[in-house]
């Protein structure tokens, strides 16, 4: 290009503080990591799905997120404007909805630099602020015991929301009494939930969020059903159950959806059946999805 050069530390000397989130014109668009975010949640707040942020970040839905990392939120690409006789930075400005003194930036340029037909202008991009949701993905803390329970009761059909993708599928509570037993509504949404835990039934736990009656309550959940056949009448003695469980009482009572019996959703200090001791893994999942330090 034509025209004096202005060296600078960097485009960041034009760079918009919002918050904890920091953006810049020209460049990428950051947000900073705080306690109890997720790719869901953080993309509920700006308007971009989780599977976005995850592509533009290289993660999937098992990448951990860590307090003060920066995570992109967008790419901002820069456009080229060729000068046209009579062009000045004001004008180019104009014409493309963006403030003078970041282009200016943006092209190492000062109030004293010449334009000439033919140079290439760069025209940075304009940060989108989108706003943000307060409170509006906030999980509710309930003691199992005394409060989840009954919110959630056998019979219950509800939504669970991974907490890290944002994917989710319906449910019924079916069982339970230590937790909640659950089984899938149907084979599609055995489908995404197999997704969710990676292609196939695992006993891995994951935060999640159940919506429920206008209400959203922190959970944990693990990926295997269990002590269950699909084939026989739930409630009634089977020869044989899933999971490598003996004949016995059938844990399944959701028909055709791809799933032999029922699978766990914790809740603030429920306990598992086996030995009615609290699983620190879940209850830790529990508190991600509520946002709980």
């Amino acid at each position: 290009m034509k025209y004096k050069k202005l060296i600078l530390t960097g485009l960041l000397s034009s760079a918009i503080s919002l918050g904890s989130m920091t953006m810049a014109f020209g460049q990428d668009t950051y947000y900073r990591v705080q306690p109890g975010d997720s790719y869901w949640l953080i993309g509920q707040r700006y308007n971009v799905t989780a599977g976005k942020l995850m592509e533009l970040n290289n993660a999937n839905g098992n990448t951990f997120l860590y307090v003060g990392q920066n995570l992109i939120i967008a790419k901002n690409e820069t456009q080229i404007h060729k000068v046209q006789s009579g062009d000045t930075f004001w004008l180019i400005s104009q014409k493309y909805g963006v403030e003078l003194n970041p282009l200016m930036a943006a092209n190492n340029a000062t109030p004293h630099t010449i334009l000439h037909i033919g140079d290439q202008v760069k025209i940075p991009a304009k940060p989108q602020v989108a706003t943000m949701q307060a409170n509006g993905n906030k999980a509710e803390y309930l003691d199992w015991w005394s409060q989840a329970k009954n919110v959630l009761p056998n019979g219950a059909v509800f939504k669970i929301i991974d907490f890290n993708t944002g994917k989710s599928f319906m449910a019924k509570r079916t069982a339970g009494t230590n937790h909640a037993d659950v089984e899938t509504l149907s084979l599609a949404d055995t489908n995404k939930m197999k997704e969710i835990w990676g292609g196939s039934f695992n006993w891995m736990k994951r935060p999640v969020i159940v919506e429920y009656n206008g209400r959203r309550l922190a959970a944990s959940a693990a990926g295997m059903p269990h002590a269950g056949n699909d084939k026989a009448p739930g409630g009634q003695h089977s020869s044989w159950r899933s999971g490598d469980y003996a004949a016995g009482y059938n844990l399944d009572w959701v028909k055709n959806n791809g799933m032999d019996g029922v699978f766990d959703l914790h809740f603030p200090n429920s306990t598992r059946h086996s030995n009615n001791t609290v699983d620190q893994d879940h209850q830790k999942n529990i508190k991600i999805a509520a946002g709980i330090k």
